[in-house]
């Protein structure tokens, strides 16, 4: 899944630094901004998170198949 095609209510892991290892997991995504914005990047607003990240930053969680 790409970041284009995360949208809100997807359940995403937070990476501080983009394509970095996982910061923190077990967020919702609230909002999304896409570009044009006034970050230059599409952005979003995570739960348990203040201010907006950038949606490079974010990842899905996928659900185990068993």
């Amino acid at each position: 899944m790409k970041e284009n095609e995360m949208k809100v209510g997807d359940a995403v892991n937070y990476h501080s630094r983009v394509n970095g290892p996982v910061t923190s997991t077990g967020h919702v995504i609230q909002r999304i901004d896409p570009v044009p914005n006034n970050f230059g990047c599409d952005v979003a607003w995570i739960s348990n998170k203040s201010g907006c990240v950038q949606m490079a930053c974010l990842s899905p969680i996928m659900a185990e198949v068993n």
